[in-house]
Parts: structure tokens; sequence; C-alpha cells
């Protein structure tokens, strides 16, 4: 597929509402129950950006990253309250998306407003895929998150670029893919 068929299919994606959002258990072993859901996003199966991978990179590559996350909060919240889910939902939030020229604060809330979800139910969840280069904006960011009742979490600590700068702005939860867990607290409680 080229370029220019990637980014069109990425457009007629983006313009007809195309995305698909599954549900992943974010599961408690201390506790043994389901503390919430991660929503996780794909395109169109037919599409060759059915895969995540390939979607967010095409969008990234195209400076659509954000109008790409929007679009996946948008059917991520919908299918949450269609579905009644019970606990707390999980938004994968690249802190690039947030610093783009095109990023609209306020946008998540209003969702979460349309679909009735509280922002104290949602934990906005950092991925880490590429490097932060202006991290006090970041950081002015998801303060603006957290003083709108949101949660913040990390995803995939030690994956990314910046895991240790972003241990300082206090974050509330760190989780790590391959156990699908949440480890709250300090370092020796994890």
């Amino acid at each position: 597929m080229t370029t220019t068929e990637q980014l069109s299919a990425l457009s007629s994606i983006l313009a007809q509402s195309g995305l698909h959002s599954l549900f992943q258990p974010i599961i408690s072993l201390s506790e043994r129950r389901i503390l919430g859901y991660e929503a996780l996003s794909r395109g169109p199966s037919n599409s060759p950006l059915h895969s995540p991978v390939a979607l967010f990179a095409v969008a990234r590559q195209a400076g659509r990253l954000s109008e790409l996350e929007i679009a996946c909060r948008h059917s991520a919240c919908k299918r949450f309250s269609e579905q009644q889910l019970p606990g707390k939902l999980f938004l994968n939030v690249s802190p690039e998306s947030l610093l783009e020229a095109a990023h609209q604060p306020g946008r998540t809330l209003q969702l979460l407003q349309d679909f009735g979800i509280p922002p104290s139910q949602v934990v906005i969840e950092l991925t880490e895929q590429t490097p932060i280069d202006d991290f006090q904006l970041l950081q002015n960011a998801l303060h603006h998150y957290r003083d709108m009742g949101f949660s913040i979490a990390l995803d995939d600590l030690g994956a990314g670029y910046s895991s240790l700068r972003l241990w300082s702005v206090r974050i509330s939860e760190h989780r790590d893919r391959p156990f699908r867990l949440i480890v709250t607290g300090h370092f020796a409680n994890a």
C-alpha cells in the first residue's frame, strides 16, 4: 500500500467513524476482581489499517494523531456507555498527541459528558511511543487532566523514552502490559 493510499484510508476511517473499540479487563490480583477496562481501538477489519500499529503510525506520519485519538476516545466512550461496563475506563493517550497543534483541550471531558461517564471513572493512560521534547508542556497538560478529575497512569513503564521523568508528574497508577495489573504506591510496593 502506498503512502497516498494509507493517508486516504486514514481519512476515510476518520470521516466514516470506522473505528472499533474492544475492552480488555484490568484485574486486581490481590482483590481478585476486575477494576475496569482498557479501551483498545482497531480500524475496520477489511482495512490495511486494522492493526493499531499501522493505524497509529499512519496518523503520526500524517500529523493527525490527536484527531485519531479523539476518534478512538469517542468510540470507546460510546461503547463503554452502551455496554454499561462497571469500574474504570482506561483511555490510552500518547503524550505527543497532547502537544500537537491540533489538540483541542476539553474534548475528552465533553465526550464523557455526552455519554454520562464521570471523569472520576476514567484513567488517562500515558503511552510512550516517542521521545517527549517539551516536558513542561506535557506536565501542564497532565495537571489539566488531573484538575478535571481524571486519574493518570503510565502504560508500559520502562518501554518508552521518558519513564523516569514521568514519575515526577505524580502518576496515580502504573500498569505493566505483560501482567495487566495495576501497581500503586512506591517502588517498594511493586
